[in-house]
């Protein structure tokens, strides 16, 4: 049997590398709680403005009029569209919560 080397201490290095698809997503918010395999969920959304049906102008002006199917008055058609979702153990939930903070410090 051989004998442990009390001096052995390992390192691990770690290379990143990028998938070609990544895409970088403005998070305007978050939504989410805990989910039934008791992990942490979060729904990370951005907020933007509802491409209208269709637009319409009068050949001597240079306004769009847009057109949405249920236009009403004073409504403003507001599109909130879930790009991420993150599953997080308690631990790594716990880890990132230490991170954030000390980036926010």
């Amino acid at each position: 049997m051989k004998k442990k080397n009390p001096t052995f201490n390992p390192t691990i290095r770690t290379y990143y590398e990028t998938d070609p698809k990544l895409q970088l997503k403005p998070v305007h918010g978050f939504w989410g709680g805990i989910n039934i395999q008791d992990e942490i969920e979060i729904n990370f959304y951005t907020d933007s403005m509802q491409v209208p049906q269709y637009t319409e102008r009068n050949l001597t002006e240079s306004d769009e009029i847009p057109f949405y199917p249920d236009k009403g008055d004073n409504i403003v058609h507001k599109v909130r569209t879930i790009h991420s979702r993150i599953l997080l153990s308690l631990d790594t939930a716990l880890i990132l919560r230490d991170w954030l903070d000390s980036i926010i410090d």
